[in-house]
C-alpha cells in the first residue's frame, strides 16, 4: 500500500501536509499497514473528531511513533497499541521481524 493510497482512505492524514515541521511520513512501506489498521480502528471507535490533525509519523528507536493533536482521550490507548505492534513488524517489507540495534542503528 503507498502512502497516497493512505491519504485517499484516511483523509485526516492530509493533514500532515499541513504541518508546520513534518510534510511526510518518515517511515518505511512495511508499517503503511499498520497505519492503516491504526487509523481504520479511530474511525471506527469515532475517537477523531473535525478538527483532529496528524503531527507527524515517524521511526523512533525501532518502533513506530505516531502523533496527532485533538483526539479524543481513548485514541491514545489504540495508537500505543499499535506503537507497540510495530516492534514486531519489519519497517521495511512488513512481515513479522524482531527488533534489533547494531551500530548502524535501530532494525
Amino acid at each position: 500500500m503507498e502512502w497516497e493510497d493512505l491519504e485517499k482512505k484516511h483523509p485526516v492524514l492530509l493533514t500532515l501536509k499541513e504541518s508546520y515541521v513534518w510534510k511526510l511520513p518518515e517511515i518505511n512501506k512495511g508499517w503503511h499497514k499498520l497505519v492503516d489498521s491504526l487509523l481504520t480502528e479511530l474511525e471506527e471507535k469515532k475517537l477523531l473528531k473535525e478538527t483532529s490533525k496528524v503531527i507527524q509519523v515517524k521511526e523512533k528507536f525501532g518502533g513506530l511513533r505516531f502523533y496527532i493533536d485533538d483526539v479524543k482521550l481513548e485514541a491514545h490507548k489504540v495508537i500505543e497499541k499499535y506503537e507497540v505492534k510495530s516492534f514486531s513488524v519489519c519497517e521495511k517489507c512488513g512481515k513479522p521481524g524482531k527488533l534489533r540495534k547494531t551500530k548502524r542503528g535501530w532494525f
